[in-house]
């Protein structure tokens, strides 16, 4: 019924994995093999190639991480997204800048002017990122917990760089000063805390449903004794192994709780990117791929060599990218449930009651097409685990319209009004034009509301001050005009929860979920219908309300249909076909 993630599995190849699959052969052959193989006197004909093969993919690996810099940027100025234009702009400087140094690196002769001007660079896109996504969570809806992930990855490059601002603006006696020992040793202890928290901050949500998952653990439980069994019995090994692949310098004698807790940190670095890897959204998926990049460029100290600055760059980007879309991609995996998220149960006698209420409001309020029985049509399938779907269709301003609402076990799950030729399921429909996406309650601080179906366009602001306020608008600002104008902006405010979504040449959907970060009794009055039952009247107004509104939107952008669609019809012909259908007495025939 709701949109679905595309699974891991059906991901098509892009130059990202190219460049994963690339960074981690270098990262194998050049950097750990090679050195641990390599004899102390004459060197083999087969270690001067195996050498040779890594230099080649170190040299390939940077090639593919420019041209992925490259790409995002250009993807960044071309369709003005995911961040606000002053800071596209600004990084898009400070990053270009930084990979032509980092490029020019690596065929010149190294010089102090590159070399220090690369970091400077480097320094300023890091913080010019932080900035635009701290932006974006207070005006974009970014996640939180991504985003604050990204600082963590970021501060250790403020740490190692600190002591090479030093020496460039500080006093002559720093470069003999104990700073730089310090702030490394500082670096490392961060680090490793760092790790352990990471999969608080890039776990794939639901967090519950990630930490069942037995191939995350089982990845993780071995890499974590095989740590551990190195770092107890050969130290020195993994000293080395640290320094050489990460640029990680823990130095001879580290204390046995030190130890132990990098050996934990290692689990959890391991156990979160074997869940982003398997999860089903592409975006946790590339969040995986950025934090796998910036491990392997030198846990953002670049190792000293231009080519990791280039895998560093690229994966601080392609983090940033995937946090600021993989909220939106994850929401469709909540679905309702039972228990706290369901409301009060109605019977089926004071449902019925409900319906026939609103049946004949529909033929006799304003906007009605007169004589058109189909304005008072309505069938109620049952299906498994008591689940039961309401539809009742109508035509309003010439529009075709039909409201779903599912049941389990008698307590209203969902509420779906479709206008024009748009059927429940929307998967099939593509990523929507436009999308309206009313601000959530919040209870006990949690966002409980799913998103509207994701949209690659950016959002904007109306000018409308009380609308912005309540709405995150996906789309253009055109669309915007053409669907709502002053009058309609100010009535959507006060009525609309959940969200609104538009396919141009299709019509638009609506679905909120009540009591999920919606009001409960908003537009159907579930309390007064399952406590007071059949004896009260049952009001519709706050339905009928909702229904026009809708209605004089879609009118706007839909054009006039007579007679229901063939996407209602086939999406409603489905649903009979397998599940019992149960209709009421008084419209049996109609539909």
């Amino acid at each position: 019924m709701h949109a679905q993630s595309v699974g891991p599995q059906q991901r098509p190849v892009s130059i990202l994995h190219l460049l994963l699959m690339a960074a981690v052969c270098e990262f194998s052959l050049y950097r750990l093999i090679a050195p641990a193989l390599k004899p102390p006197t004459d060197i083999p004909l087969w270690h001067a190639l195996l050498e040779g093969l890594g230099l080649f993919l170190s040299y390939f690996a940077a090639l593919l991480a420019a041209v992925l810099i490259v790409r995002m940027l250009w993807r960044m100025v071309v369709l003005e997204r995911p961040y606000h234009a002053g800071f596209r702009w600004a990084l898009c400087g400070a990053a270009g800048l930084s990979a032509t140094l980092a490029a020019y690196s690596m065929f010149a002769d190294a010089n102090a002017f590159t070399s220090t001007w690369l970091r400077i660079c480097l320094a300023i896109t890091v913080v010019v990122l932080l900035l635009a996504l701290m932006v974006g969570i207070k005006f974009l809806d970014y996640s939180p917990r991504a985003v604050w992930g990204v600082c963590m990855m970021t501060i250790p490059l403020l740490l190692t760089l600190a002591p090479f601002m030093m020496l460039v603006v500080g006093p002559p006696e720093t470069r003999y000063s104990d700073f730089e020992p310090r702030m490394n040793e500082a670096a490392f202890a961060y680090l490793v805390m760092a790790g352990i928290a990471m999969p608080l901050c890039f776990a794939p949500r639901p967090i519950l449903r990630s930490l069942t998952q037995t191939g995350p653990l089982t990845i993780s439980l071995v890499i974590s004794l095989m740590g551990a069994l190195i770092l107890r019995q050969h130290y020195e090994v993994g000293w080395r192994l640290a320094e050489r692949g990460i640029a990680l310098d823990m130095g001879p004698g580290l204390p046995a709780n030190w130890i132990a807790l990098a050996v934990v940190a290692l689990g959890a670095v391991a156990w979160t990117l074997a869940s982003c890897y398997m999860a089903p959204t592409e975006a946790r998926g590339e969040i995986g791929i950025g934090i796998s990049l910036i491990i392997m460029g030198g846990l953002i100290v670049g190792g000293g060599f231009p080519a990791r600055y280039l895998l560093t760059l690229a994966g601080l980007l392609v983090l940033a990218d995937a946090s600021t879309r993989v909220r939106e991609q994850e929401e469709h995996l909540r679905e309702p449930r039972a228990g706290l998220l369901q409301g009060p149960p109605i019977a089926a006698d004071a449902w019925q009651a409900y319906i026939r209420t609103l049946l004949a409001k529909l033929r006799g309020a304003p906007g009605a097409d007169d004589g058109d029985e189909a304005n008072g049509s309505a069938v109620t399938v049952g299906g498994e685990e008591e689940i039961r779907t309401t539809h009742v269709v109508t035509v309003r301003r010439g529009v075709q319209m039909r409201l779903c609402v599912e049941l389990r076990s008698g307590s209203i799950m969902s509420i779906d009004l479709l206008c024009g030729d748009v059927p429940r399921v929307v998967t099939k429909l593509g990523e929507p034009a436009w999308t309206l996406y009313a601000r959530p309650e919040r209870m006990l601080g949690l966002k409980a509301h799913p998103e509207p179906p994701t949209s690659g366009e950016s959002t904007h602001k109306t000018g409308d001050d009380p609308f912005d306020r309540r709405f995150i608008v996906r789309g253009a600002a055109a669309t915007t005009d053409q669907l709502l104008d002053d009058e309609l902006r100010s009535r959507t405010t006060a009525l609309i929860d959940g969200w609104i979504a538009y396919w141009p040449g299709r019509g638009l959907l609506y679905r909120v979920y009540p009591g999920r970060g919606a009001p409960l009794d908003h537009p159907i009055p579930i309390t007064e219908l399952a406590f007071r039952g059949e004896d009260a009247e049952p009001s519709v107004d706050r339905m009928l309300t909702v229904i026009d509104l809708l209605a004089e939107i879609s009118a706007r952008v839909v054009p006039p249909e007579d007679e229901r669609s063939d996407a209602v019809a086939d999406d409603t012909a489905d649903e009979e076909s397998a599940q019992q259908t149960e209709q009421d007495p008084e419209t049996a025939g109609s539909d």
